[in-house]
């Protein structure tokens, strides 16, 4: 049976790129079959695990049918997905419509699945159901059964509104997962950090499996990254050091650090950073440039920044892919992903 999933976000080329990257984080090599907009279809099922990674996908799926648009295919394809249920399972359905509903409505659609499934003498239940089914309205009506959902309360619990110590520029959960998603580390990897600020894309890597260690140069904003990381319990996930990370080389801890399996961060750029007397391009040379030292070669660097510029003059990376991503209606960044050729 074909897996499916569907995708979050207003930025779809990062959202597909990121599920790619998730892929082969967990060992699985897999193309999509076809895509619908935000319905992403492969020949077969996702792995377990695949959307509790995700930043930016809502569910994966059990792809059972597809039909056109007429109420006469929509009933034959509900009857088909209703026809996997057990009788004294309770079910439910999520009805997505992205933009395509045209004459279809989604009260309709949730109706006609409601009024099908009474009739079969089956229980509805909306929360925490025996089985969950979707449909989505795209080109084509697809059906199936969600199997897994992202685990989107968790990652909303780690805003910086919500953590103990907070900055205005500090980074989105989600936007956090992303970038470490896009360095396709598997779980278990170590991650450095240079710019750490107050740990937000650290906490994340965290929760996503991996050790990070962390530089921040400020005394102050280290010690409320500390807090959010001890309350976050991630202590022993986390090795934090103060210091200029431009000047890494002369620190005892760097000298015997064997190796790093990527490097993952948000530079700081813009009037509200802390740029330490340089222009904020020249900044990120200079630390890339040392933090290189510790990188295998192929190893990935992901991040995020202004000026795509900034990307194309990182000496020793080959940039293989970047993303453009809205932050409001004002303000575009670009994720760089880039892996060691020297």
């Amino acid at each position: 049976m074909k897996g499916s999933v569907l995708l979050s976000g207003e930025d779809l080329k990062l959202a597909r790129g990121e599920l790619s990257a998730v892929l082969k984080s967990l060992g699985e090599e897999m193309e999509p079959e076809e895509e619908d907009g935000r319905l992403v279809i492969f020949e077969r099922e996702v792995p377990k695990g695949t959307m509790k990674r995700m930043g930016m996908g809502h569910f994966s799926s059990l792809e059972i049918g597809v039909s056109g648009r007429s109420l006469k295919d929509i009933t034959g394809l509900v009857e088909s997905i209703l026809d996997t249920a057990e009788k004294d399972e309770r079910v439910s359905v999520k009805v997505i419509s992205p933009g395509q509903e045209g004459h279809l409505r989604r009260k309709e659609l949730f109706e006609l699945f409601c009024r099908l499934a009474l009739r079969r003498g089956l229980t509805l239940k909306h929360r925490d159901p025996d089985r969950r089914f979707y449909l989505f309205v795209g080109t084509s009506i697809h059906a199936g059964r969600i199997l897994e959902e992202a685990d989107r309360g968790s990652v909303r619990s780690r805003r910086g509104s919500r953590l103990p110590f907070s900055r205005p520029i500090i980074m989105d959960p989600r936007l956090a997962r992303v970038l470490i998603n896009l360095s396709t580390l598997p779980p278990g990897s170590l991650i450095l950090d240079p710019f750490m600020g107050a740990a937000s894309l650290a906490l994340e890597a965290t929760h996503l499996g991996h050790h990070v260690i962390g530089v921040e140069r400020d005394p102050d904003i280290l010690a409320g990254a500390l807090t959010n990381i001890s309350a976050q319990g991630m202590s022993h996930m986390i090795e934090t050091h103060r210091g200029d990370s431009r000047k890494l080389g002369g620190e005892k801890w760097w000298r015997e650090l064997d190796h790093v399996d990527g490097i993952v961060t948000d530079p700081p750029f813009g009037k509200s950073a802390p740029l330490m007397g340089e222009e904020p391009s020249t900044l990120l040379r200079d630390v890339i440039r040392v933090a290189a030292d510790k990188l295998p070669h192929g190893g990935p660097l992901v991040l995020d920044t202004d000026r795509k510029e900034n990307l194309q003059f990182l000496e020793g990376f080959d940039l293989t892919a970047e993303y453009d991503f809205r932050v409001h209606k004002s303000l575009t960044r670009t994720i760089g992903v880039l892996r060691k050729i020297t």
